[in-house]
């Protein structure tokens, strides 16, 4: 998610910005720090908050490898209060939500309020080329950097959970000899019930994504026409 808003920020700044620093004698992580960053701080934002919402719903791969080794997360904590506990500890169920509420509208307010300071527009008559900065010997530890990244952030998590699909029952310490695929057979036997969940999965993500962007559509089509207080609260609440 980050990648995706940030990188789409970054393609629709200005060039003619960075050739104006670059101009007046500014190098390459100078206009990085006073021009680029700068004109991507609200999609910065943007990103900063969807990751922390991220962080605060998941779910699954820390209940799967996180809870038996007793390493909890807020969501994990919420469900083995809520489910596990007895009897369940509803009242620190619910105020650990609303604690968790409560930051997630701060952040909202917060990234508002960057958005808002950094809005800028720029008017050109011609067609503009993206230039591509050489990272010259930074190239291979930026390469470095970007793997390490990709194998912390999705390598190891995902050869766990298959590890673990692949265990009889669950152990901190793996026994290649009792990996088998009993699980995978176990489970699509049931049928039924399978299928009704992707059904139910399916059909209830098309509903809330159709609706949600129905409205979203037609927020941004009020603010647009009319604006004003009422059209810019719309537009913050969604």
């Amino acid at each position: 998610l980050a990648y995706l808003v940030v990188s789409a920020a970054l393609r629709n700044v200005d060039p003619a910005l960075e050739e104006a620093s670059r101009t007046c004698g500014a190098g390459t992580l100078r206009t990085l720090v006073k021009v680029t960053l700068p004109s991507v701080r609200g999609a910065i934002a943007t990103a900063s908050l969807l990751t922390l919402m991220v962080v605060f719903g998941s779910f699954a791969v820390p209940v799967v490898i996180g809870s038996p080794a007793n390493i909890n997360v807020l969501g994990t904590l919420i469900y083995q209060w809520a489910f596990a506990s007895q009897p369940p500890r509803v009242g620190d169920t619910i105020v650990l939500g609303l604690f968790i509420l409560v930051v997630v509208q701060v952040a909202v307010v917060i990234e508002y309020g960057i958005r808002r300071r950094g809005r800028y527009a720029t008017i050109e008559g011609q067609a503009r080329s993206i230039q591509t900065t050489r990272l010259g010997a930074w190239r291979w530890p930026v390469r470095a950097f970007l793997l390490l990244y990709l194998v912390l952030v999705t390598v190891l998590p995902m050869s766990a959970l298959l590890l673990v699909s692949l265990q009889p029952y669950w152990s901190s310490r793996i026994n290649w000899s009792t990996l088998s695929l009993q699980n995978y057979e176990a489970l699509f036997k049931s049928g039924s019930q399978i299928v009704k969940a992707f059904e139910a999965s399916l059909v209830l993500g098309a509903v809330c994504a159709t609706v949600l962007i129905l409205g979203a559509g037609l927020v941004d089509f009020y603010t647009a026409r009319h604006g004003g207080v009422r059209g810019r609260f719309l537009s913050f609440i969604m």
